[in-house]
């Protein structure tokens, strides 16, 4: 992301809806209207708990429910399930765009903006936190959408700012060790529900982890593992609206052959 882009809201907003928005919906709808359909080729299961979640057979009023949802930002599909994330990219870099372009209106000085815009975003974060974690109140998409936005600012720091070459052999370690410490001594990270011990671990662990994977891939991006990898992430939104379906389809044959598995509620 440039600086000027995300100063220019109009722009960045109306590049995004037409990239990350529209292809959203090109998964969500097929996937809110084929809900029935997942219940009686066994894909979903009325017993199980889909993150919070129970699944029923729809009527039309609740079909229209689930697809205005859809367009607000809040579908939940459990076969897409792994679509939050980019609900919550998209949201976040909306959010981080329309806070730098207010800013830029008040402040000329560049020095200054980047000293506001990270003390705003990272209040933010810090009482998106507070309400999670302490106090028990989590709006969906909106919570985990003000941490997101300090975690992409961060990465906006990194590249923009202080323009790191993640090519330093001492940092990636230092880092590595950071990244351990904390994962071992705090657990895990759960960013759909926005839970997480607190901001600057989150945000130390964030930025070592972003660190190591740019280092390691710099190493690799020549080699055929890089280039395969490569393609991953240039296909990223495809492998994560599809890999739920691959599981079902994997485990349906598995069933198929002998192994006998409830594959309604993997």
């Amino acid at each position: 992301m440039k600086a000027e882009k995300l100063s220019s809201p109009v722009g960045f907003i109306k590049g995004k809806m037409n990239s990350l928005y529209r292809l959203l919906l090109y998964f969500y709808i097929p996937a809110v209207l084929l809900h029935n359909v997942m219940l009686n080729i066994g894909f979903y299961d009325t017993a199980t708990n889909y993150g919070g979640k129970y699944m029923d057979y729809w009527g039309v009023g609740q079909f229209v429910k689930e697809l205005v949802l859809v367009f607000l930002f809040a579908g939940r599909e459990p076969i897409l399930g792994a679509m939050w994330f980019v609900y919550v990219l998209l949201l976040a870099m909306i959010g981080l765009s329309v806070v730098s372009w207010i800013l830029s209106r008040w402040i000329t000085d560049n020095q200054k903006l980047e000293v506001v815009r990270a003390l705003v975003l990272f209040i933010g974060c810090v009482i998106s936190c507070q309400l999670t974690n302490v106090i028990g109140f989590t709006i969906p998409r909106v919570n985990n959408t003000i941490t997101a936005m300090w975690l992409i600012y961060c990465g906006y720091l990194m590249m923009n700012i202080f323009k790191l070459k993640f090519d330093n052999n001492w940092v990636a370690i230092f880092c590595g060790l950071v990244l351990y410490h904390i994962a071992a001594v705090e657990g895990g990270t759960m960013l759909n529900s926005n839970k997480y011990t607190d901001v600057l671990s989150l945000t130390a662990s964030s930025v070592s982890a972003l660190y190591v994977i740019a280092y390691l891939s710099k190493k690799i991006e020549n080699g055929t593992v890089g280039k395969a990898l490569a393609w991953c992430g240039k296909e990223s939104f495809y492998i994560m609206a599809l890999h739920f379906v691959g599981f079902k389809l994997c485990t349906l044959m598995l069933g198929a052959v002998g192994f006998n598995y409830n594959f309604r509620a993997c």
